[in-house]
Parts: C-alpha cells; structure tokens; sequence
C-alpha cells in the first residue's frame, strides 16, 4: 500500500482489499494477489495505481449495486468477528457514507443527507456503545438508500412497523426524542 501510495484511510485501500479477496486488515494472500493482478495483466506498481484508479470509478461511481457489494465487503474485512465494534463501524461509514452520499444522493439534498448520517454518527458513539452485528451494518445501508436518500428532512417512508434491525428503531426514537425529528413528520405507511 506504502509502494502505491495509499493511505489506509483512503477509500481506495478498502478497494484494494476487495479486489485482492483480503481476508482481514493487513493481510494480502500471496496467492490472491498474484492471481487476480494476472487475471487484468497488471504486473508493474505503475500499472497497480492506474488500474486501482478505473476500478475504483468502477466500484463506487458506476452503480449502487457496486458500492454496495464493496460496502458489505467491508463488514468481513475489518471484523472477524461476527460483531464489529461501534467505533470501527463509525471510521468506516465516515469512510464510505460522503462517497456514496455524493454518488446517489440528490444534489439538493446532500446537506441534509449528511445531517442525518453525522446525527446516526453521533447516536452510535454517544447513546448505543455496542457492538452491531452484519446484519445492522447492512440494513443500515438499505435505510439510507430507501428512507434517508428519498427524504433526509421527513423520513416519512420509516415506518415501526417495518423490519429494520432495533438499532435503527433506537435511532429514529433517538432523533425524536432529541428533537431531530417531529413525531408527525414519520407517516409509516
């Protein structure tokens, strides 16, 4: 990573990992890494750094579908654990969430997008301390996408009703009860 000037906080490290199967933080197998650098015929640290380039754009800018695979990727990469710990997963959302908030999100909207992300930020770390399971990290995802991302200011597609993981369902009460969010303002339909 040092070679290809790469920071581990740089978003294209979590790419590298993805691309080079990286069971865990740090850890590259010799055998991953030879394989897939053949398979695109890339054998100089040059041609590393222009194809990680494309295949970046490829993973974060062509399609949600993409961000996403990278996204849940990134749950296995940083926990072997079937639980990752709320101060990692708040490092890597902060890592992901401007990248897919500027990719997907509506212009107009960015702002308010980014309020309510900072808000769930300041939740995990301030009032749930736990650990969140795979599960969690992953349907969060699907609740920025579908609640957050179509009405960041409202959320007037959260429904009780529906089957969001508790941690999610804590954070609307939270949002609420902190005065985030106006009780009449969430429909649930």
């Amino acid at each position: 990573m040092e070679d290809l000037g790469i920071e581990p906080e740089d978003p294209k490290s979590l790419v590298l990992a993805y691309f080079l199967n990286s069971p865990a933080m740090g850890t590259f197998k010799r055998e991953d890494f030879y394989v897939q650098w053949s398979k695109v015929k890339v054998n100089t640290i040059l041609k590393m750094r222009d194809f990680l380039d494309s295949y970046q754009d490829k993973m974060v800018h062509d399609d949600v579908l993409n961000f996403q695979k990278l996204y849940n990727f990134t749950f296995d990469f940083v926990t072997e654990q079937r639980l990752m710990d709320f101060e990692s997963a708040i490092d890597y959302w902060r890592l992901l969430f401007p990248i897919m908030i500027d990719l997907f999100g509506k212009s107009e909207m960015k702002s308010a997008i980014q309020s309510r992300t900072d808000q769930w930020y300041t939740f995990i770390e301030n009032v749930y301390k736990r650990p969140l399971s795979r599960d969690s990290w992953i349907m969060f995802y699907s609740f920025v996408l579908e609640i957050i991302f179509d009405d960041p200011t409202d959320m007037v597609k959260y429904s009780e009703m529906s089957s969001w993981p508790s941690v999610i369902d804590e954070y609307v009460e939270y949002l609420r009860e902190s005065g985030l969010l106006k009780e009449h303002d969430v429909l649930g339909f």
